[in-house]
């Protein structure tokens, strides 16, 4: 079964092109970023509902694919048997295949779906610790004893309880409804015993379903409540992501961390390039301090950390900045130390606080940018993630990184810096490039594009900067449209040409290097080769000397494009 019939099964309409279905096709997680990426305008046109909805049927898809292997079951021609949607289904389907007859096959199968219905809501589940002298005993004093019916308890008790069982403290047994399945099992007693007067109805639960019933509940349920917890990371991830900016720069960030550490301060331009930072030692009257500090630098708007170690520091600093500043926007500091980590030559020159408080600032003034750098997993954004599967939790958060990017950028725009983590692939690109310091004009680069604007080309080479090729760059030949030379996801070969280490900034060409060599001659503009190449031809007559010479009002044009495509 694919997971298109998987999802007519489930009755989900998500439109997504033929392309995007493909990828979701594939049976085992993966990085699905770069993929996606080449995708946005149908990732654009589906809700984040649909979405959400589209990646937790396909976990649930694997799973029923692989116990479907495991017991070798076919589908079978029988109406009720191809209803099969869970791994505990698909067992029991091939236990219902195995009888051989017909309707004792619908019977025993329709019985297990009411059976594992009644068990989900009435089920009561009982813990009880292995030991009580284990050292963490009292951590588990919580969720010992009875827990009540399964449908009462919420996915994050669940999966206190599920820790508790895989360190060894716990142990769970269930008390199943016996009274209620033996009510929904003398419907198809007469099937299901084989002749009139054969096993009770008590009987055929006894032996057809409880062996079966604790293990299949118990994965069921903790399935169940790994899809909750792991949605409410992704609605967490794209409310960050899609967080409204703070518009109006300067923009000031505030960092507050521990008790021990000093405060950072920076101060983001227009652009959102750090234009000054400082460290400051809560002392005195520090808040006031700060306050001055960033009305010195003319900022507008601040941001302060959501939480801090140090809370009392944080709340008197709110309190001092709401008198002085009506814009203040709390930011959220998941994964800050993974983002101070990255690899970025303005972090590097400034001291921890300085730097955490320069990502405060970008995350409050280009969220999007800023939060893409660091490996959604890393945020800690689900409640116990830890007891989650990892891969399944990342491939959700990329997809849900994806189609915040396409919502938040029309194609037509420059890409989202997303730090490097979508386009990477196990085989670097250029393996001798690991940082922006290796790179050097002339150096020869394999790349792959990842947008196209009306001003040239974004490539990746493998870095968490993106390079840029202008319109004038692209090709030898005159190239009015970007779209006629270059495609997101092409690789290409490119050239450095200039290297902008403070602002990040990698400029490439993809002439080759006997057209930037050779002189321009007087053929005709269509086949110039050092002339306007990036915008409207004009005649031979126009150019200074009549000639395919570069007009230098043209030229600079080119190059204020280029400066305004990098800003963006």
């Amino acid at each position: 079964m694919t997971l298109k019939d998987y999802l007519q099964r489930a009755e989900v309409d998500v439109s997504l092109t033929r392309p995007v279905m493909e990828l979701f096709e594939e049976p085992n997680p993966r990085d699905l970023s770069e993929p996606l990426s080449q995708h946005r305008a149908a990732l654009h046109l589906t809700s984040f509902d649909d979405m959400l909805q589209l990646v937790i049927l396909r976990y649930r898809w694997m799973a029923w694919r692989n116990r479907s292997d495991e017991v070798n079951a076919d589908l079978p021609s029988d109406d009720i048997l191809r209803t099969s949607m869970t791994p505990d289904e698909a067992a029991a389907m091939a236990r219902a295949v195995a009888v051989g007859e017909i309707p004792v096959r619908v019977a025993q199968y329709a019985l297990w779906q009411s059976c594992m219905a009644l068990a989900l809501e009435d089920s009561v589940a009982t813990t009880k610790l292995i030991s009580a002298k284990h050292p963490r005993a009292a951590q588990y004093a919580p969720v010992t004893g009875d827990l009540g019916r399964l449908g009462d308890i919420t996915p994050e008790k669940w999966m206190e309880v599920r820790r508790g069982i895989r360190s060894g403290v716990l142990t769970v047994a269930y008390e199943h409804p016996l009274e209620a399945m033996a009510k929904a099992a003398e419907e198809h007693q007469l099937a299901l015993a084989g002749q009139p007067g054969g096993d009770s109805a008590e009987g055929i639960i006894k032996k057809q379903i409880v062996p079966h019933l604790d293990a299949a509940v118990d994965e069921r349920f903790t399935n169940n409540a790994d899809e909750s917890l792991a949605q409410q990371a992704a609605t967490k991830y794209q409310a960050l992501l899609m967080d409204e900016s703070l518009k109006i720069p300067p923009v000031g960030g505030v960092y507050v961390g521990t008790d021990r550490q000093r405060i950072g301060m920076a101060v983001l331009d227009k652009r959102g390039s750090v234009a000054t930072t400082a460290p400051i030692r809560p002392s005195r009257d520090w808040s006031d301090r700060i306050c001055q500090w960033m009305k010195d630098h003319k900022v507008k708007s601040v941001a302060v950390p959501e939480t801090a170690m140090a809370a009392s520091w944080l709340t008197e600093l709110r309190d001092k900045l709401a008198v002085d500043f009506t814009r203040m926007k709390d930011i959220n500091v998941a994964g800050i130390i993974e983002a101070r980590g990255m690899d970025d030559p303005v972090l590097r020159r400034v001291s921890p606080e300085e730097a955490s408080a320069i990502i405060i600032g970008r995350r409050a003034f280009r969220p999007i940018d800023e939060w893409c750098r660091v490996d959604p997993v890393k945020l800690g954004l689900a409640p116990f993630q830890a007891e989650l599967d990892q891969d399944r939790l990342r491939e959700l958060l990329q997809v849900v990184r994806e189609r915040c990017i396409a919502v938040g950028q029309p194609m037509s725009t420059a890409p989202v810096n997303t730090g490097g983590l979508r386009g990477r692939s196990n085989a670097p690109l250029n393996p001798t490039v690991t940082s922006i310091r290796d790179l050097r004009p002339g150096l020869q680069l394999n790349g792959v594009i990842t947008n196209v604007t009306k001003f040239g080309a974004f490539v990746n080479i493998g870095l968490r900067q993106e390079g840029l090729v202008h319109i004038s760059e692209l090709s030898d030949e005159f190239v009015g449209d970007p779209t006629e030379v270059v495609q997101p996801g092409q690789r290409v070969s490119t050239r450095v040409i200039s290297v902008d280490l403070d602002r990040g900034r990698i400029a490439l060409s993809m002439r080759s290097e006997n057209a930037v060599l050779r002189r321009p001659s007087g053929g005709p503009p269509g086949n110039r080769a050092g002339g306007n190449r990036g915008g409207p031809r004009s005649s031979a007559s126009e150019r200074p000397g009549g000639a395919a010479s570069q007009n230098p009002a043209e030229r600079s044009r080119a190059l204020a494009d280029l400066e305004s495509l990098f800003n963006k």
